[in-house]
């Protein structure tokens, strides 16, 4: 698997390449794992992830000055990498609202790997996810806000 490609299309420095349908991968986010984002599709340098707001009340994901600290895993499989270090790179709106009359609010977010405070352990099972439960390249989608 290329790794690091030639980005002619994107600015992304990194290929995305897309999570396996069969092989749900979920980051939680730290410390009080309220927020589960199922993971959409994943590069070196980063994560893009899909989450819902339940009520209207619900705040998005938020970085400020420090990092977002998640825990990515895959459910009922044993893939577990803690403590991942990121930035907050985007978080928007879906584009299309829930077809029933709920205050259900998607959102569709990118989580940069803080890479000063990644580890070499941490590095190899992010090569390991890819390599394992992946498949194909992610194309750009554009998201309304």
């Amino acid at each position: 698997m290329e790794i690091q490609a030639n980005r002619d299309a994107e600015r992304r420095e990194f290929a995305r390449f897309r999570c396996r349908e069969d092989k749900a991968a979920y980051v939680a986010v730290r410390p009080t794992f309220k927020k589960i984002c199922k993971v959409r599709d994943i590069s070196m340098s980063g994560l893009g992830v899909k989450y819902t707001l339940m009520n209207e009340n619900e705040q998005p994901l938020e970085c400020g000055e420090n990092c977002l600290i998640v825990d990515l895993f895959i459910a009922n499989n044993g893939f577990y990498l803690p403590a991942l270090k990121c930035r907050l790179a985007y978080d928007k709106s879906e584009s299309h609202p829930s077809p029933f009359d709920l205050q259900v609010r998607v959102r569709h977010c990118g989580l940069k790997f803080d890479f000063d405070d990644v580890t070499d352990e941490q590095k190899e099972k992010i090569i390991q996810f890819m390599k394992h439960y992946t498949v194909g390249e992610a194309k750009s989608e554009v998201f309304n806000t």
